[in-house]
């Protein structure tokens, strides 16, 4: 949701670093122990990013330079959004059924925003994404990776949601100038 009509004007150069975003998930009960399940955001997270910033920002360039005024300077932009994955978090839980046991996965996300400008800095601010799921666990614990799978995607949703709303609604990123 965004308080305005039209999107963030401007060329914006976008710098995502998602090397953190991975984990591998265990049971933390004695059912399941055996098994593990990977989550890998590393390629994943960025091209979320690449789809989702369109739709509040007029025009974004990514870009590899980290530094503010080469990624400015390449790109021809207003300034360089960094996105940074912070933390990525699992539980998996195992509860059991009177005829089957379901797979019970909470997922955390973290992610770092901030905004450069010309002037400085005009936005940065940490973000939090929760994703819950709640599956039958199957046969030799197959459900696992299920419920792994959704919790993750709704833990991403949920943190890019919050990332291109506070954005969206910055006014001091929309007018390209800090306080």
């Amino acid at each position: 949701m965004t308080s305005y009509s039209n999107k963030i004007p401007g060329r914006w150069a976008v710098l995502v670093e998602a090397e953190r975003l991975n984990t591998t998930v265990r049971s933390q009960d004695i059912k399941c122990s055996a098994h593990t399940f990977p989550i890998d955001f590393t390629k994943g997270f960025p091209a979320s990013v690449r789809e989702t910033l369109p739709n509040v920002i007029a025009q974004v360039d990514f870009t590899e330079e980290s530094s503010v005024p080469d990624a400015m300077k390449s790109t021809k932009s207003r300034g360089l959004i960094q996105i940074r994955g912070e933390q990525l978090e699992a539980r998996l839980k195992i509860v059991p059924g009177f005829w089957t046991a379901n797979v019970i996965v909470e997922v955390d996300m973290t992610v770092a925003v901030t905004v450069d400008g010309g002037g400085g800095r005009l936005f940065g601010k940490t973000f939090d994404g929760h994703g819950h799921a709640d599956r039958p666990a199957g046969m030799f614990c197959g459900g696992g990776a299920d419920a792994v799978k959704a919790a993750a995607e709704d833990a991403q949703r949920n943190v890019l949601r919050r990332i291109a709303e506070d954005l969206a609604n910055s006014d001091r990123v929309r007018s390209g100038r800090g306080s």
